[in-house]
């Protein structure tokens, strides 16, 4: 190994791993950049994606190019459980818990995903837990200037032989499903149709990275309020199912009998039927039923197979058995509007056959979605209310109550 491959390592504070690369007969950058994916979780980590990698290559042979982001370059200290202060469980995984913390350096509130390797290594569901962290670099949530505004920001990744701990921002205000009131949703048409554009535009920013999230559903979606503006910002989180896929090929297909990810209310029919599927479609489908359900509060179904009744109704992608399953599930008599042309519209090529189904390209160009600002306005949701609805035994929240206070571990 080159003397000046082994002083890069030391200044990027990867000396730890200059045995490894010998191992790998890794001697020098270009080299590194092809057996990047030979790396440990960790080191992949401390190198970030692809595109840093490439940065560097730049600035060691270009050390003036105005193009090289010394930003980018800049590597931080490296982090250990002690950089953070853990105190409540806000939720159990299948593979550990997440607790809330805050980084003692700044107090910044974080939430930690506490993953034990060992029951992870024996799952046979395909979650990866150890690869959600390398997704999300290939996102690009890994630095605060690339991530996208409705994806959860990764602060990092501490891991030792049995466990991983990966450090994402906190969401205050939690899942969106714990906000949705059965028979009424999320709230009136306009308000789901700010916050589904956005949730639409963050799982467009990881199609467009060429990674499909296979597990979308309202309680994958985090809900953070703004400290300036007030803003609800919905947050897409949990990749351990999501996968990398090529734009063509035998790449940009999935074979279900293989690999059958996500929950059954929001599976696509081919992927519940075990088929072949292209992964960006099957997202495509479970926005659809997640906007359903922000529109009426229940699912449109008990699972994608046409032994169900409501199944059926939308079997062909119709206007006409969409609006009567609107109808039925939000209980609005015959002859009473359920819901705009727009959207009607836009849920019968969302929750159709694949080859009828929109792209999200397609999505954000339909007229329901097309006239909006990119930018939130104000939505008022008064949580304490909807909560005591439901102590009162009104309308009952058909999510998780998210606002609660965690309980403790």
């Amino acid at each position: 190994m080159s003397e000046d491959f082994r002083e890069f390592l030391q200044r990027s504070r990867l000396g730890s791993y200059l045995k490894a690369f010998e191992e790998l007969k890794v001697t020098t950058l270009e080299q590194l950049a092809k057996d990047f994916d030979k790396l440990s979780n960790q080191a992949r980590m401390k190198l970030g994606h692809k595109k840093k990698l490439q940065r560097m290559l730049q600035t060691k042979e270009n050390p003036d190019s105005k193009s090289a982001s010394p930003q980018r370059v800049k590597k931080q200290e490296p982090l250990s459980r002690w950089d953070f202060e853990l105190s409540k469980t806000l939720k159990s995984t299948l593979f550990g818990k997440v607790k809330y913390g805050v980084r003692r350096s700044d107090l910044r509130p974080v939430a930690v995903k506490i993953t034990d390797k060992a029951r992870a290594s024996r799952s046979e569901t395909g979650e990866n837990p150890g690869e959600e962290a390398w997704i999300m670099c290939q996102l690009g949530s890994d630095l605060e200037e690339t991530c996208h505004e409705n994806l959860l920001r990764l602060l990092g990744v501490v891991e030792d032989h049995q466990i991983l701990w990966t450090i994402l921002d906190f969401a205050d205000e939690g899942e969106l499903f714990a906000h949705v009131v059965k028979g009424k949703g999320f709230g009136d048409e306009k308000s789901v149709q700010t916050l589904f554009g956005q949730i639409v535009r963050g799982v467009h920013h990881m199609h467009h990275c060429d990674v499909a999230h296979l597990d979308l559903s309202l309680e994958n979606v985090l809900l953070h309020r703004c400290p300036k503006t007030k803003n609800l910002i919905p947050k897409i989180c949990d990749f351990g199912m999501a996968r990398k896929v090529e734009k063509s090929g035998p790449g940009s297909v999935i074979d279900g009998e293989v690999y059958r990810p996500g929950k059954f209310l929001y599976m696509a029919p081919e992927v519940f039927r075990g088929e072949k599927y292209c992964p960006k479609a099957a997202d495509v489908y479970s926005l659809g039923v997640m906007l359903f359900m922000l529109l009426t509060g229940v699912p449109p179904y008990t699972t994608p197979e046409s032994s169900d009744q409501r199944f059926h109704m939308l079997s062909d992608g119709s206007h006409q058995g969409v609006e009567a399953l609107l109808r039925a599930c939000k209980k609005v008599d015959v002859g009473s509007p359920v819901a705009s042309k727009e959207v009607i519209d836009m849920l019968s090529y969302m929750l159709c056959p694949a080859s009828k189904r929109y792209t999200l390209k397609e999505i954000l160009s339909h007229p329901f979605l097309r006239e909006k600002d990119p930018k939130s306005p104000k939505l008022q949701i008064n949580v304490n209310n909807v909560l005591s609805s439901q102590e009162e035994g009104k309308t009952p929240v058909i999510g998780q109550g998210g606002s609660s206070p965690p309980q403790e571990n």
